[in-house]
C-alpha cells in the first residue's frame, strides 16, 4: 500500500491497524507451526466453497482492470497463507507508517518486531523516539532495554552487517545506541532496567 499523503499516515485508524499488524506478525512467528496445521483445512474448506468459486468465475470475467474493484482475496485466504509461509513482510508498511507517527504505543511495539526482521536502523529511530518523546512512559525502558539486549548480542560483523556494510553508519549507530544509555555489557543489562 502506498500513501500519497503524510498526514493520512497520521490518522488514529492507520495506527491502529499497524500496530494490529505487528500482534498478527508477533502471533505467527511465536505460533507458526500450529497455525499452519490448524489453517490448512480452512483454507481447503475455502477453495471448495461456493463463494470462492462464484468468485473466481466473476473474475474471469471482469472487464475492468482495477484492483480494488476485482478484489482477488476479498476474505484474505491467501494473505495469511503468504504470511504463514513466511513471504509476507507486513514491517515495511509499520515502519512507513512509524517514520511519522510519534505514539508511545506504536513505537513501543515497532522496536522487538524490527529487530526481529533484522531492522536495525528502523528499530534504532522508534527507540530515539520513545527516549526523547515519551522518556516517562513506562514502554520505554522495555523497549529499550529489547534494543540494547540484540545490540549486545551482536558480533562486530553482524552489527556491520545490520548497518548495511557501512562503517561510518555503524560507528553513527554505536553513538547513538551507547547514548540512549547501553550498558557495556549484557551482564550489566539486568541493573539498567
Amino acid at each position: 500500500m502506498t500513501f500519497a499523503d503524510k498526514t493520512l499516515k497520521q490518522n488514529k485508524i492507520v495506527i491502529r491497524a499497524a500496530i494490529g499488524y505487528l500482534r498478527l506478525m508477533h502471533r505467527v512467528n511465536k505460533e507458526r507451526e500450529q497455525e499452519l496445521v490448524a489453517f490448512a483445512p480452512q483454507m481447503e474448506e475455502y477453495l471448495a466453497s461456493d463463494d470462492y468459486k462464484t468468485l473466481v468465475e466473476k473474475l474471469s470475467k471482469a472487464e475492468d482492470e482495477d484492483e480494488y474493484k476485482n478484489d482477488r482475496d476479498p476474505k484474505g485466504f491467501f494473505t495469511y497463507k503468504k504470511l504463514l509461509d513466511g513471504e509476507l513482510d507486513l514491517t515495511d508498511w509499520v515502519e512507513k507508517v512509524a517514520r511519522v507517527n510519534t505514539g508511545a504505543e506504536l513505537n513501543a511495539k515497532c522496536v522487538p518486531a524490527f529487530l526481529n526482521q533484522g531492522k536495525l536502523l528502523a528499530a534504532l529511530k522508534c527507540a530515539i523516539c520513545m527516549k526523547e518523546k515519551h522518556a516517562g512512559h513506562p514502554k520505554t525502558s522495555a523497549a529499550l532495554c529489547k534494543l540494547f539486549k540484540a545490540w549486545l548480542a551482536m558480533d562486530d560483523a553482524k552489527r556491520l552487517e545490520a548497518c548495511g556494510k557501512d562503517q561510518r553508519i555503524l560507528t553513527v549507530v554505536g553513538r547513538e545506541i551507547a547514548d540512549l544509555g547501553c550498558p557495556a555489557s549484557s551482564a550489566d543489562l539486568d541493573t539498567w532496567f
